[in-house]
This record gives C-alpha cells, sequence and structure tokens, in this order.
C-alpha cells in the first residue's frame, strides 16, 4: 500500500522554492529531468510536491555542486535518503562521496 501525502502536507512548486531558497525555475527544471516528482495535480494543473521535497531539492542541489551528472544524482537519491546524501555531500570531497555512495548501492557512472 502506498503512502500519499494528506493535501496538507503538499505545497505547490513556488511554496517549495520559497521554502528551499531556490528560484521556482529551479524547481520546474528539476521537474523535468526527472529528479523532483510531484505528489499529485491540483484542480488547476498546479503540480504539487510533498513538503518534504526540501530536503530532496537541496540534495539534488548539493550534488549538482559537486559535479554530479543527473544520472548520478538520481541513482544516488534511489540508494539513500536526500538527508543522507545531503550531509555525504558536505562532509566528503566529491571523489570519496562517489565511493560512499556506491558502496551504499548507489550505481554512479564510472569516472575512470
Amino acid at each position: 500500500m502506498s503512502r500519499r501525502p494528506s493535501d496538507a502536507a503538499l505545497v505547490r512548486t513556488g511554496g517549495l522554492a520559497r521554502r528551499a531558497g531556490v528560484a521556482k525555475a529551479t524547481i520546474e527544471h528539476d521537474l523535468r529531468l526527472d529528479l523532483l516528482h510531484p505528489a499529485r495535480v491540483g484542480d488547476q494543473g498546479d503540480r504539487l510536491v510533498a513538503a518534504e521535497a526540501v530536503a530532496r531539492l537541496r540534495a539534488i542541489q548539493g550534488g549538482r555542486r559537486a559535479g554530479f551528472a543527473r544520472r548520478e544524482r538520481r541513482a544516488a537519491l534511489q540508494a539513500v535518503p536526500p538527508a543522507d546524501l545531503l550531509e555525504l555531500l558536505v562532509t566528503l570531497p566529491p571523489a570519496r562521496c562517489r565511493v560512499a555512495l556506491v558502496a551504499l548501492g548507489a550505481r554512479l557512472e564510472d569516472r575512470g
């Protein structure tokens, strides 16, 4: 059984952008890249995301700054929770972060 966030736990993309301190265009870009996923589409076509998507968005941004490709960010988010990924990204240099993520099961591209 899939858990769906209640409507009270959902925010529009603009609200998520404000909470995360990024431009709404960043949210739209990550939705197009399939890095963020709307929980549902509202009656007026607004994409609604779970409020806890802030952690996912911060992990996506951290991965981007560390030089991870889109596929690598997606693979890392599939392997570890966003908060754990962000912690790895801010505490380890990118090369060591890659090694840690592979050890945790992320299928990252070979940069050899």
